[in-house]
């Protein structure tokens, strides 16, 4: 039996990317992930309110998300207008690689 979930997400979006069991989003915040599994409420990628972030915050400020691209299981290339860099998930941390 097939079931339907709505979710909400509250920003301008710019496009929509599918996955095996998750979608993403392309908003002014980042991309938002939302995983077709669970009804957990959507994340967004990359975490730039994390201090080991703060390089990649002020590279991104006033960029525009373009794509989100598998490279393996754990790890996505993220292009905006103005940078490209991937982002590898560990034991549920995000590390990201310019």
């Amino acid at each position: 039996m097939l079931t339907s979930q709505d979710f909400f997400i509250a920003a301008d979006c710019f496009g929509l990317f599918t996955f095996k069991n998750t979608i993403a989003i392309p908003t002014q915040k980042g991309f938002e992930v939302l995983s077709l599994d669970s009804k957990d409420a959507p994340s967004t990628i990359p975490e730039l309110s994390a201090p080991h972030m703060a390089h990649l915050s002020r590279r991104l400020d006033g960029t525009k998300p373009l794509g989100m691209y598998r490279i393996s299981d754990k790890e996505f290339l993220l292009c905006y207008d103005g940078i490209s860099f991937s982002i590898k998930f560990i034991d549920d941390r995000m590390c990201y690689i310019c």
